[in-house]
């Protein structure tokens, strides 16, 4: 518990400092503020055409196209007649303008709102959304009444220059379009425990250890509305981890051996016992994940993300090793002379003796249940910024079962130490993480 403490502790520290490295000050706030009406005043006096409400001025045409940062900037058609709701550049719309309204046209902005502006790495921007209405000249004088606005506004040292001016359904597309696809980096340092099941154990702890990933991932999102998205995806990468795992007793008896023979080819069994015996794991894997579930919810807190993505990770090792300290008692008896024992026989290896290695065998693959979850904040147009909480649930056994923890190969005074983690039938790994990440969407 106190671990997961920890890592929550560390994502909303995270959450802090993303939020405090996009924010403006207040004083900037107001700037912005200012700025930005004013854009839109102009905007909604330039895009009358008319100074007299009778001629197209030429003079008023120049100024709004100066709003904007180029010529070839989008903005959405409200000329009647001609593709009302296209998307066309600004050169293209005043020429539909002086075609369609030779005498101007009548416009009333309203119900402004302004999000947050956002840190972009070429500068700044921010979104104004608006009511706009034109009144036109075209036979009998009527309103036009158009869907919801927005403009989005460049900003940098001061100049302040319109990107474009979309209604809302194409610019809720522009933002985040129908579908987009993701690539990600994430880091994913935790902790890691070992879930052993084997009733001869006695006094089993396990401590568990560190673990750390690192994930390369792809993923394709599909808009299910305005501000949520659904997705799959698919990752690799690789984790390392160690950690001690230790018993305070373990019988292997003769209901639990094998038969081995001696030099002299004699059948006979053998019991090992053991006290407080500690190992020290360590093992490597390469990871492939399935995403069958990514789902983000996009505009919280103005420019805030929240994600949540479920799947499977298939581990196949790439290394593993385990370091004992421990003392086993080894015994050797004939089936026949039950009541003799072999331990005061040197030749046959069965003493009291310490051990210092053992062999720890993975399966060739395994899996786990993954979750994770956490928020996201854009930086730009493209670059986004993670941090979140990922859990792994271990759901097959990570290593190959033998239930025997010494083994004795015929003929031989050696005994072969097995990790106490090769003794269980489901020996599953658990994972609790916190998520670092940096993603690119196109």
């Amino acid at each position: 518990m106190k671990t997961l403490k920890y890592i929550l502790v560390i994502i909303a520290s995270l959450a802090v400092f993303i939020s405090e490295a996009q924010s403006f000050s207040d004083s900037d706030m107001r700037t912005i503020s200012k700025s930005v009406d004013s854009v839109l005043t102009l905007y909604g006096k330039y895009s009358t055409f008319s100074q007299n409400g009778r001629n197209f001025s030429n003079s008023y045409a120049d100024k709004f196209k100066d709003l904007f940062s180029s010529g070839n900037s989008i903005v959405v058609s409200d000329l009647v007649g001609e593709g009302i709701g296209d998307k066309i550049s600004v050169v293209k719309y005043v020429k539909g303008v002086k075609k369609i309204y030779p005498k101007g046209i009548g416009v009333r902005i309203s119900n402004i709102s302004k999000e947050k502006p956002i840190k972009t790495k070429n500068g700044n921007e921010i979104h104004v959304w608006f009511n706009k209405e034109i009144f036109g000249f075209r036979g009998k004088n009527k309103i036009e009444k158009n869907p919801r606005m927005c403009m989005i506004v460049f900003f940098k040292n001061g100049n302040y220059k319109i990107v474009s001016v979309l209604d809302e359904k194409k610019q809720n597309i522009q933002n985040n379009t129908t579908s987009t696809i993701e690539f990600g980096f994430n880091l994913l340092p935790g902790y890691s425990y070992l879930k052993v099941q084997n009733d001869l154990l006695s006094g089993f702890s396990n401590t568990g250890g560190m673990s750390f990933s690192g994930e390369l991932y792809a993923a394709k999102y599909f808009q299910l509305k305005s501000n949520i998205f659904y997705g799959v995806g698919l990752g690799i990468g690789f984790s390392t981890f160690s950690g001690d795992a230790g018993f305070s007793s373990y019988s292997q008896t003769r209901d639990t051996t094998v038969i081995v023979q001696d030099i002299d080819t004699w059948d006979y069994l053998y019991d090992v016992e053991f006290e407080s015996t500690k190992e020290n794991i360590t093992f490597n894997t390469i990871n492939f994940t399935v995403y069958p579930v990514r789902i983000r919810v996009t505009n919280i807190l103005n420019n805030y993300e929240l994600f949540f993505n479920g799947g499977l990770k298939f581990y196949i090792p790439s290394g593993a090793s385990t370091t004992v300290i421990g003392k086993a008692n080894t015994k050797g008896f004939y089936p026949d002379h039950s009541d003799l024992f072999l331990d005061d026989v040197d030749v046959y290896g069965y003493d009291n003796r310490d051990i210092e290695n053992g062999e720890l065998t993975l399966k060739s693959m395994a899996y786990s249940g993954i979750i994770n979850i956490g928020i996201a904040a854009p930086f730009g147009r493209h670059l986004i910024v993670k941090v979140g909480l990922q859990i792994e649930i271990g759901l097959s056994s990570l290593t190959e079962y033998n239930p025997l923890l010494v083994t004795r190969e015929n003929k031989s005074v050696d005994n072969y130490y097995h990790s106490i983690l090769n003794t269980s039938e489901n020996t599953k790994l658990n994972t609790t993480n916190l998520l670092i990440g940096i993603a690119y969407r196109l």
